[in-house]
């Protein structure tokens, strides 16, 4: 692929952070992958002092890969340790290095979009039985007004928001008890 001016500027640009902002098939990742080879190759960075972020993990494979072809081999042992991944693999590795001192379980992990909107949908569904088995009278009319179904999708909605959820529910703590009750 022959570079324009400005892709070759945006690799050889080392005196400051660049963002890569193009559309699909522009060739972010040929850019991407030419500035991490320039500042490995050229100005002597190591892959320690380097943090390449894209937004599709087949794009940080894909840079992997090409840098993997065109370094040294000492280079290319470290490959799978850089920090060359997506926004979220790159901030998800920050927090489990990092999970002791952040009070996270050692094994705690990340759930995707759909794994999520399970989670929120079994909860939702546990709490709005409950409270109908406990004749809350909230509960109660809720399900009377839009049937359980609605009832629980707008649960869940509410369950999407957490900061609208904690105002809105009487879920055995309101914003206002965060003040007299230890979390």
């Amino acid at each position: 692929m022959k570079l324009t001016a400005s892709q070759q500027q945006a690799i050889e640009s080392v005196d400051h952070s660049t963002a890569i902002i193009a559309g699909a098939g522009s060739g972010k990742t040929e850019v991407l992958t030419g500035r991490l080879l320039y500042l490995l190759k050229e100005k002597g960075f190591n892959l320690s002092q380097i943090l390449c972020v894209t937004f599709t993990e087949k794009a940080a494979q894909e840079m992997k890969a090409r840098v993997a072809r065109q370094v040294d081999p000492e280079i290319k042992k470290e490959l799978p340790w850089a920090a060359i991944g997506t926004f979220h693999g790159i901030c998800l590795g920050i927090l489990k290095e990092h999970s002791p001192r952040l009070g996270l379980p050692p094994l705690f992990s990340v759930w995707d979009e759909a794994t999520a909107k399970l989670e929120i949908h079994r909860a939702g569904r546990q709490i709005l039985l409950r409270a109908l088995q406990e004749k809350e009278a909230a509960a109660v009319l809720l399900v009377e007004t839009m049937e359980f179904r609605n009832a629980l999708l707008l649960l869940e909605e509410l369950m999407q928001f957490r900061w609208h959820w904690g105002r809105t529910t009487d879920h055995g703590l309101r914003t206002t008890d965060l003040k007299e009750k230890e979390l």
